[in-house]
């Protein structure tokens, strides 16, 4: 009996990442399409292998698909709308990240499963940025607009540091 053979029981064959009831799902191979290699690094492009985690690497410093940030985060290259910090979705929350290198003002952050950060910036641009290179994030104080539907930015001055940023990237 081979080695495939011997193991039947299991669920899974170690040698080869497949799953036994269909004969061909590679669960635990890169989700980069025809890579053969083992998941081992999580990216925003999917999990995926080493040698496909360098190769995308060397994709954003070339400023292909996204542009990388001198920070280590990743941002998308197209700018959304603009986000209004007196006009905030219940979901938006506003923060200070701090990164290794910066404090950035963002209008919205969320944690992904993954422990990268999405943010959205003032001017609509959004990105992640790994765990890595996340310090601390210290969430800005918020109040509920009249129409109860909505929230704004209470401190004045943040409301208008996130207008200038806003601005300022068009």
């Amino acid at each position: 009996m081979d080695g495939y053979d011997a193991r039947r029981s299991e669920p899974v064959c170690k040698d080869c990442a497949r799953i036994r009831c269909d004969g061909g799902s590679n669960l635990y191979t890169c989700d980069t399409p025809g890579c053969s290699g083992w998941k081992e690094v999580i990216t925003p492009d999917g999990y995926v292998c080493h040698d496909c985690a360098d190769k995308l690497e060397k994709q954003y410093e070339r400023g292909e698909n996204a542009k990388l940030l001198a920070d280590g985060g990743i941002t998308q290259q197209f700018a959304v709308d603009h986000v209004d910090p007196q006009n905030l979705t219940i979901e938006q929350k506003p923060a200070l990240v701090e990164t290794r290198d910066s404090l950035v003002y963002v209008a919205d952050v969320k944690l992904r499963d993954s422990g990268w950060l999405y943010y959205r910036e003032w001017c609509g641009d959004s990105g992640y940025l790994p765990p890595h290179q996340v310090s601390r994030i210290k969430f800005v104080p918020t109040e509920w607009n009249d129409d109860r539907d909505t929230k704004r930015v209470a401190d004045e001055e943040m409301v208008r540091q996130a207008i200038s940023d806003r601005e300022g990237s068009t």
